[in-house]
């Protein structure tokens, strides 16, 4: 099956075995368990997954990201474009390593603020990476789709910090 991610969530708790988080995926409006393991996708993406009924729950499992220039536009149901997993796998890890290097650079230079709980701060900061790798892949995609970045797109207009 394929569909959207809506929304991702968690639950954590403690057992006999220590600490655990439970993760659900909201895919096209339909809830499904993950278990514990962490789904490899964030909201947004368009994915690829199995729904299997286990019990009184739905679970997606092999959950993996479909490459947004292979994602249905504006939900006409388009086909899917062959892409190179590769070229993907590495246009998404120089997406991620800008991420982490950013956020280091905002939270450094104080331009943005964790939450003062301790327990929360690693959470905001994950959520502040996945974001930015998000919109970085996202920029990417459309420099590519575009046929690259002209001379033009360099040169900063007046105004431009």
């Amino acid at each position: 099956m394929q569909g959207y991610v809506q929304k991702i969530s968690t639950k954590q708790g403690h057992g006999k075995n220590g600490p655990w988080t439970a993760y659900n995926l909201n895919i096209d409006g339909e809830w499904f368990s993950c278990g514990f393991a962490k789904p490899a996708c964030n909201e947004g993406d368009y994915v690829n997954y199995d729904s299997v009924q286990k019990g009184q729950y739905k679970n997606a499992e092999n959950v993996s990201v479909i490459p947004r220039s292979a994602a249905p536009a504006g939900g006409d149901g388009g086909g899917n474009i062959p892409v190179n997993r590769k070229d993907v796998s590495i246009h998404y890890q120089s997406c991620r390593k800008d991420a982490i290097a950013l956020t280091g650079v905002l939270l450094s230079n104080g331009a943005i603020k964790l939450p003062a709980k301790q327990a929360d701060q690693f959470d905001a900061a994950v959520a502040l990476v996945n974001e930015l790798t998000n919109q970085f892949y996202i920029d990417l995609e459309n420099v590519i789709n575009d046929g690259g970045v002209s001379v033009e797109a360099l040169i900063p207009t007046p105004g431009d910090a």
